[in-house]
């Protein structure tokens, strides 16, 4: 089917649709409709790769079409054509494809499978195509970067330079303090005009007279004796056992922006969407231990999810997950010997296990390489059963707390 048999099909049905509305508004909302249609068409004929942002979509489009529709209005007429483009049977399959991978339109697990049996299909964690690669080379798309990403590294190196700052700012403080401590106190001047009028000038001198040679000098502060000493070395070792241990794993500064170093070990840091997928990720393989329920652990995790969903891309790491996470697997595996022993569905924890690995690689790190070598062995270590044992369980919940725990961060 050819670009104007696709496109005359499409806007028959909207501008129909437009025609048949006797309100103007509603008409130019149709007639709007289509043009952002015909605008998504074009760009997968002259530069078929997703959106970066709204503002310069919605701009290219107003620009092209000479429109004066804002920017809420464009968003909103835009979810719909998404939907349209997802239901529309008249597009050839490279097209609708091409316009899905376009539009960052999200596609249900159904149709991804469907999809997985003519190419390689990977989703996002809005579920928008971000790689299609057909069996047999036909049809070749793949993002360069999400925009989740570039979001994530434009917060990261953002936060890394209000934290250099901070410790510049801090280790000077630090520097005054040295040299103001380092430094004797100042010695307080007194002088006196002298008054005599035999000599016409007006010399400094002391008010006090210097004392003899033999003679203590009252203004002079006393020597220290030794038992000073002693008592200062206490005060010291008091402090020292009052201040509060240091904590046991500690991030610091690394060169690189996009990475933060975690016990000597380097590993790129999460974006929240990052860390909330895997936290939906976490909750489902809690919420699939029946009958046994975690229900603290299950709203702890809702807690987490909601604090970072309200306060966005500032200040978030997977490793503040990681208390959580460790919590919640060892008292899952604490109250292993109460659980059933066939409890979980084989098909479940398997595709817990393929979705963690695709987390996995979506951090683009080589440092996670061991980690996906331990989902690899958990995977192929999985038999074809009905139900799983608790054994099985048991040890794919320690893969992912060992590939969760500070450490390998």
């Amino acid at each position: 089917m050819s670009t104007e048999e696709e496109n005359k099909g499409l806007y028959e049905k909207l501008i129909e649709k437009a025609i048949s509305c006797k309100n103007t508004a509603m008409r130019n909302t149709n007639l709007e409709k289509a043009d952002i249609l015909k605008f998504l068409i074009e760009k997968t004929e002259t530069d078929c790769r997703p959106f970066d942002d709204f503002d310069s979509l919605h701009r290219e489009f107003t620009q092209k079409f000479n429109s004066n529709l804002d920017l809420d209005s464009f968003r909103t007429r835009f979810q719909y054509v998404k939907k349209l483009i997802l239901l529309e049977s008249d597009f050839s399959f490279e097209r609708k494809i091409k316009l899905l991978f376009v539009s960052r339109c999200g596609i249900s697990s159904e149709y991804h499978k469907e999809l997985l049996e003519k190419a390689d299909v990977q989703r996002d964690d809005k579920n928008a195509i971000v790689r299609y690669v057909a069996k047999d080379g036909s049809l070749i798309l793949e993002a360069e970067k999400s925009k989740q990403k570039k979001k994530a590294k434009r917060s990261i190196k953002t936060e890394a330079k209000k934290r250099q700052i901070r410790d510049s700012e801090d280790g000077n403080d630090e520097n005054d303090l040295d040299e103001t401590a380092s430094k004797p106190p100042p010695k307080k001047r007194c002088s006196a005009l002298n008054q005599s009028s035999s000599s016409g000038a007006g010399r400094s001198q002391p008010l006090t007279p210097a004392p003899a040679q033999n003679e203590p000098d009252s203004t002079r502060s006393p020597a220290p004796t030794t038992s000073a000493q002693p008592v200062q070395n206490s005060v010291i070792a008091d402090a020292r056992e009052q201040a509060p241990p240091a904590p046991r794993f500690r991030p610091v500064k690394s060169e690189d922006p996009d990475e933060i170093v975690f016990n000597n070990r380097r590993a790129p840091q999460p974006s929240v969407p990052q860390t909330i997928f895997f936290l939906k990720l976490f909750r489902g393989l809690v919420d699939m231990i029946e009958p046994y329920k975690q229900d603290d652990v299950l709203n702890n995790i809702d807690d987490v999810m909601r604090t970072y969903e309200r306060i966005g891309d500032s200040d978030i790491s997977l490793l503040d997950v990681v208390p959580s996470i460790n919590l919640s697997i060892s008292n899952i595996l604490r109250h292993s010997t109460s659980i059933p022993q066939k409890n979980v569905r084989y098909q479940s924890l398997l595709d817990f296990l393929k979705n963690w690995k695709m987390f996995l690689k979506t951090l683009h790190n080589d440092h996670f390489n061991e980690a996906l070598e331990k989902v690899e062995v958990e995977i192929n270590n999985l038999h074809v059963e009905k139900f799983c044992p608790i054994d099985q369980i048991s040890r794919c919940l320690q893969t992912i707390l060992d590939t969760v725990s500070p450490p390998a961060f």
